[in-house]
């Protein structure tokens, strides 16, 4: 349960947290990947989700709520775990395999009491349940409540706008029904944020910004797919999607990798900007 704590003492404590378990865990989560081609939801993935979820104990803690360091303990392992059994399933119910994998990873560690161990697999297990019923508030679910918000923070932005692609594509979802899927899926996770964030503050304008750059995105899809545009003429977000096909399915090239190959082979200066910015995005969160 979040209590009050000084900036001091949350710092340090993600710090210690960071130093007991983010090395192993992202050796581990790599393991579990390396023979899964899936780069939006490896271990960049689990990554990027735990320095959301490090931004929203800050803001928080700004706001006079903070949360104890086993709670922050509980919620990076939980983070890196979050979408370990996708490793084995691309269903939304990978959600049970995660945890399996968890619980053999922290049974091998031997470093969390039983009670603590359950709390961790409760919340991997559930964070995929986007209608959001079992993660009430903040005070009262803690780290699920965490752990759903930082993992749709993921889902914003230029690499948002790539992870719902790949998922959606490697699931056969056709590209006519791709976009209002998606809409759908940034509404819901927005009026979530607003409902369980109870400050209307910089941080919050700052992910609704976020969310609101994949929902352009998508819509300028679902209009440019209508109108029949393809990626040869003049489109933008069909040939953006015609990249990502391209490079990342068939060519199996890291996101990361993407942009020094589009600069050189695509005539629209919007298209390379995006990447541009993309590449950005993505690199933020190299270590």
């Amino acid at each position: 349960m979040p209590f009050f704590l000084t900036k001091m003492e949350v710092a340090q404590n993600i710090l210690q947290a960071e130093h007991k378990w983010k090395e192993c865990l992202v050796s581990y989560i790599r393991y579990i990947y390396q023979n899964t081609w899936l780069p939006s939801h490896d271990e960049w993935h689990s990554i990027r989700v735990w320095e959301f979820a490090k931004a929203l104990l800050i803001d928080l803690e700004k706001n006079r709520i903070s949360f104890p360091y086993e709670e922050i303990e509980e919620l990076i392992i939980a983070s890196f775990f979050h979408d370990s059994g996708m490793s084995v399933t691309l269903e939304p119910e990978h959600g049970k395999y995660s945890r399996q994998i968890c619980d053999e990873f922290l049974v091998k560690k031997n470093k969390i009491a039983p009670s603590r161990k359950y709390k961790i697999l409760d919340a991997i297990e559930l964070h995929d349940d986007k209608s959001y019923q079992k993660t009430a508030f903040l005070n009262q679910k803690g780290i699920l409540a965490l752990l759903c918000l930082a993992d749709d923070m993921d889902a914003y932005g230029r690499i948002g706008i790539y992870r719902f692609w790949e998922i959606n594509t490697l699931r056969n979802i056709p590209i006519d029904n791709m976009s209002l899927k998606v809409i759908n899926s940034l509404d819901s996770r927005m009026k979530y944020f607003s409902s369980i964030y109870p400050f209307r503050n910089n941080f919050y304008n700052l992910q609704y910004e976020r969310n609101k750059i994949t929902l352009d995105f998508y819509k300028l899809l679902e209009k440019e797919n209508k109108s029949g545009n393809q990626p040869g003429k003049t489109s933008y977000a069909m040939k953006i999607i015609h990249h990502f096909n391209d490079l990342i399915i068939k060519q199996k090239i890291h996101p990361e990798q993407i942009f020094s190959i589009v600069k050189h082979k695509e005539n629209s200066k919007n298209v390379i900007n995006f990447f541009n910015t993309f590449n950005h995005e993505f690199s933020g969160f190299q270590d």
